[in-house]
């Protein structure tokens, strides 16, 4: 159940215009969403996650069954996570955030293992780990 087994959550955006995917890691109590990009395209702001900042809060309100108000809800805050290792190639990304988001959870700080020469071990890997 939200914000009393869970407090976190990981998920990735697809910005199908630009064909690019976003990682974010919501905390539910600190009220912020930090987002992990690729480093492949250079986006200021993202309306999905601008959208998604206001989402979040609105179903937190109805998860603890209070009344929702559109003009009170205040969004979550946006940062970006420092410090990502980053791809020049554009069809890595999706792989690089998933791998990212992953590190995160299990709270590794050093991801210094996904990069564009390893790229091919980190699908099969991922792979491996759906299938099973």
């Amino acid at each position: 159940m939200w914000m009393q087994d869970v407090d976190i959550v990981y998920g990735v955006v697809y910005e199908r215009l630009v064909d690019h995917f976003i990682g974010v890691e919501i905390h539910l109590m600190e009220n912020t969403i930090t987002i992990f990009r690729c480093g492949v395209h250079k986006v200021k702001e993202n309306p999905l996650i601008q959208k998604l900042a206001v989402l979040i809060p609105a179903i937190k309100l109805e998860m603890m069954d209070e009344e929702i108000n559109l003009n009170d809800i205040v969004p979550f805050q946006v940062k970006k996570a420092e410090e990502l290792p980053k791809t020049k190639l554009s069809f890595n990304c999706g792989l690089f955030v998933v791998e990212m988001l992953e590190c995160r959870s299990l709270g590794l700080q050093k991801m210094s293992s996904i990069n564009d020469d390893a790229a091919m071990d980190l699908r099969s890997k991922l792979c491996c780990k759906i299938f099973d």
